[in-house]
């Protein structure tokens, strides 16, 4: 599973996993590893990184370009829940649900010539 989180632009995309870090922190700290820093975080968001946050748009891309490589039909993405205020939460699973989830389906059709 991966990390996702939607919002309607990147700054609110960005802020709400931002939002977890101390709580990845302290996690961190018990097993033993450094906390994520800010480059770590920005590097986790570009192509090949493990977190899918950002816009339907950008998430979309991403899951597009996975895709592309496995040739998957299902894909399976986490929420982070209790480290999200609930609000930012479900309107990230609304997002995913009404604008990521159509853009893939639709591309996908597109790209093998079938409808959905």
């Amino acid at each position: 599973m991966r990390t996702r989180h939607c919002a309607n632009d990147d700054r609110r995309a960005r802020f709400g996993v931002g939002a977890g870090s101390r709580h990845r922190a302290r996690i961190g700290r018990e097993r033993g590893f450094a906390p994520m820093s800010r480059a770590g975080y920005d590097a986790s968001r570009r192509p090949g990184g493990h977190l899918f946050v950002g816009t339907p748009d950008e998430v979309a891309a991403r899951i597009l370009a996975l895709h592309d490589v496995f040739g998957m039909d299902r894909f399976g993405l986490q929420s982070a829940l209790g480290t999200m205020p609930h609000d930012a939460v479900l309107r990230s699973i609304e997002l995913f649900g009404t604008k990521v989830a159509p853009i893939v389906r639709d591309e996908v059709a597109r790209r093998h010539g079938t409808s959905r």
